[in-house]
């Protein structure tokens, strides 16, 4: 499954974003709502279609199987690569240029040589770490936090995750609190995946995009083990108290790599003027 949805997700990202250069930031985040209210329609219907019985999840499994394969083999019709002479209007470039005097087109090794590059991979490995471990952790501080709650209920709390997750994506008593919670989350989580898209496109451009995006977002790597840690400090504690606080300490990290990664600009940006 990770396999796939990573093979699915590059292709379908940079085949589409090199369609509409000058907005991947907007693009890939429509594009990847689909990621995050495919989390609660998937869930909602599994809870549906999958009774309570021994094994019963194969079936619900090969249902969703057969979908899946059915949508990614229609659906992958229609994407079609733009030729190499496709990109934004001279007006657009000018305002990018503008907009971002640090950009560059650059090759993959040369991505790997920038600064600015490691700053961003680790803010993201910090941001997504922080979602996946909230994710990961959400049904059970669901059940902690209200005795006695349905699964079908829990689905949907852990839902509104997915729900914020994709509007994230666009616009990058006790248990009520959990709600804002988790769509302060969801959102913060969502914008992380688009922004990274926008960031590769915009600082190393659009000519090797295609293999610069999936080597970035190998970040995913490094940041699943948020919600393996998050699971081994409930695990520890036996309370959710040590994984709010591993969420907070990622975010807070991130603020501060986000202000390097300004810094950074700055200083490139004073070097670029002072050679020309």
């Amino acid at each position: 499954c990770g396999l796939g949805s990573g093979l699915a997700y590059n292709a379908v990202i940079a085949t589409v974003n090199k369609c509409f250069p000058g907005k991947q930031g907007l693009v890939s985040g429509i594009l990847l709502m689909g990621f995050g209210l495919s989390s609660l329609l998937i869930g909602k219907l599994y809870q549906a279609l999958t009774p309570e019985t021994s094994g019963a999840w194969r079936t619900s499994f090969t249902v969703l199987g057969v979908a899946t394969a059915l949508c990614v083999g229609l659906c992958g019709l229609f994407l079609e690569k733009p030729g190499a002479d496709f990109g934004p209007p001279p007006a657009s470039r000018r305002r990018a240029r503008a907009e971002n005097p640090v950009a560059m087109e650059a090759t993959t090794t040369q991505m790997l040589r920038q600064g600015s590059f490691w700053l961003f991979y680790v803010w993201a490995i910090l941001l997504t770490a922080a979602g996946l471990a909230l994710v990961s952790q959400a049904g059970g501080m669901a059940r902690e936090l209200q005795a006695g709650i349905s699964a079908s209920s829990v689905a949907t709390l852990v839902g509104v995750i997915a729900v914020c997750n994709a509007l994230g994506r666009v616009l990058s008593g006790r248990s009520a609190l959990l709600v804002p919670g988790f769509v302060l989350g969801g959102l913060a989580y969502g914008g992380v995946t688009p922004t990274n898209t926008a960031f590769v496109s915009s600082y190393y451009g659009l000519k090797h995009f295609a293999l610069n995006l999936p080597i970035f977002v190998t970040n995913l790597i490094p940041a699943s083990f948020g919600s393996t840690v998050a699971g081994a400090l409930y695990d520890a504690s036996g309370s959710y108290r040590l994984c709010f606080i591993l969420v907070l300490a990622l975010a807070a990290a991130g603020v501060f790599v986000t202000l390097a990664l300004d810094l950074s600009d700055r200083r490139q940006l004073r070097r670029s003027k002072s050679t020309n």
